[in-house]
């Protein structure tokens, strides 16, 4: 999905989406090599993007 080689659901309107990486413009705020990556949501952020 981050490569956008996989499809995945958009939550928005629940349509398959393919060929576009689901992680683009995605702030990652917290990296610890080999253990964890911590992320705000992508559902969050597009519910964020209709309320505008």
């Amino acid at each position: 999905m981050a490569t956008g080689n996989r499809t995945w659901i958009d939550p928005e309107t629940g349509e398959e989406v393919e060929g576009e990486p689901l992680y683009d413009d995605l702030l990652f705020h917290r990296v610890i090599a080999e253990f964890m990556i911590q992320t705000d949501s992508a559902y969050l952020r597009l519910q964020a993007q209709v309320k505008r």
